[in-house]
């Protein structure tokens, strides 16, 4: 081997040049800031929706019990304005002040017209929708109910009328007895419905409960002639006029069964407030207690 002759040099292996340590590239930085941008605004958003809905549920649950509230004085104030014509009619101011009774009786038509136009303006929820139509029919039914009763008192005080006005205010009667019956079977459980399917807790006295009619012999003509004094034709066509409010008088052939039966008043309860009576020998013109 000649001194001069070149020798094979090794191949050198290149090696690719070293990335500086400590800091990924820029294309990674800004791939990790990009990601921890869109993690940050996914939970921002997240947490905005559940202030969102919560806000929402908040408010329908302050309007559910908003719109329950003023259901609750809405009746209240109707029953209240029943009740007071109730001591009315049974107070003997038909026979003593009837012009006096009829203004009243005018008052009070006036209160359950402005408490159905009340109950007509709420705001009403959605969730709440069928409540306030049986709400405002058992209003508008307490109204015409009302109606009916102030624009025949007269007449079934008169002696000459007395049958077709006792029918009529019988007939406002039934009104008020239904009206009851709409709002205890439909509109409460509507409102109940909506509590429940809101999440909310209802509690004995949180939803309104009461009722206008709650002596049911007003249902019946007899007993409405002789809660408010009104004369009456017995079957023989003699008038029977009664004694006060509360009373019978007694008619020829009357028995003791045949008042409990005209009257509603169970006999027990006849022989009880009157325990002076015979029931084997009334006399004509005996008046008898009712209540």
């Amino acid at each position: 081997m000649s001194f001069f002759d070149e020798v094979d040099e090794p191949e050198s292996t290149q090696r690719a040049p070293r990335r500086p340590r400590g800091r990924p590239p820029v294309d990674q930085q800004i791939q990790i800031r990009r990601i921890v941008a869109v993690v940050v605004i996914v939970v921002l958003i997240v947490v905005i929706a559940l202030l969102v809905n919560s806000c929402a549920v908040s408010q329908t649950n302050s309007a559910l019990r908003d719109y329950n509230n003023s259901v609750y004085n809405l009746m209240h104030r109707s029953d209240t304005t029943g009740a007071q014509m109730f001591t009315r009619l049974s107070s003997g101011a038909a026979r003593t002040n009837l012009s006096g009774l009829v203004t009243d009786l005018d008052t009070d038509l006036g209160s359950a017209r402005s408490t159905l136009n009340s109950a007509q303006h709420l705001s009403v929820p959605s969730q709440m929708a069928e409540a306030q139509r049986n709400v405002v029919l058992a209003l508008t039914m307490r109204r015409d109910g009302i109606r009916s009763i102030a624009n025949n008192i007269q007449s079934a005080m008169a002696r000459s009328t007395s049958k077709t006005g006792l029918q009529q205010v019988q007939q406002g009667m039934s009104g008020l007895y239904a009206s009851d019956i709409v709002y205890k079977n439909f509109a409460v459980p509507a409102i109940a419905g909506a509590f429940k399917n809101a999440g909310l807790s209802i509690s004995q006295g949180t939803i309104y409960g009461g009722q206008i009619l709650h002596d049911l012999l007003w249902l019946n003509t007899s007993s409405i002639a002789i809660k408010i004094g009104a004369e009456t034709t017995t079957a023989g066509g003699h008038t029977q006029s009664p004694s006060g409010a509360g009373t019978y008088t007694v008619q020829a052939g009357d028995t003791l069964s045949g008042i409990s039966a005209k009257t509603h008043v169970p006999l027990a309860t006849l022989m009880q407030l009157n325990p002076g009576i015979s029931p084997n020998a009334l006399q004509v013109g005996q008046t008898l207690r009712l209540h």
